[in-house]
């Protein structure tokens, strides 16, 4: 969100612009930057790390063409990858969302059809 919005927003509620800033900062699903069209979320907390969620990040990186380690936002904007620390679905590892599309058992050759063969 930019500086912009976030003053009147601010504005219409009648608060200080630090607080609309703080609640951005705080939600994870809340941006102060731009995204893509399209976020994948994938977890890697244990239960998802040991069932093998950094191979799935890998292959999310390699077919949407960002850094494994820190994700990122595609140069056209269609796709931002995001690395999360639990989903909290953990019984179904390695778990990642697409939107708001939820997938389990994820395998890395699975990627390129959930991606949507994208890009």
């Amino acid at each position: 969100m930019d500086a912009d919005l976030a003053a009147q927003i601010a504005e219409s509620l009648h608060i200080p612009a630090v607080q609309v800033h703080n609640v951005i900062e705080f939600y994870a699903l809340f941006y102060d930057h731009p995204v893509g069209r399209t976020i994948v979320r994938v977890c890697d907390d244990l239960a998802c790390y040991l069932a093998g969620s950094e191979a799935v990040v890998q292959a999310c990186a390699a077919h949407l063409g960002l850094d494994p380690e820190h994700g990122g936002t595609t140069a056209d904007g269609a796709f931002t990858l995001e690395i999360h620390p639990c989903l909290g679905r953990c019984e179904q590892a390695p778990f990642l969302m697409i939107d708001e599309e939820a997938h389990g058992f994820v395998h890395p050759e699975r990627v390129p059809a959930l991606l949507g063969g994208a890009p």
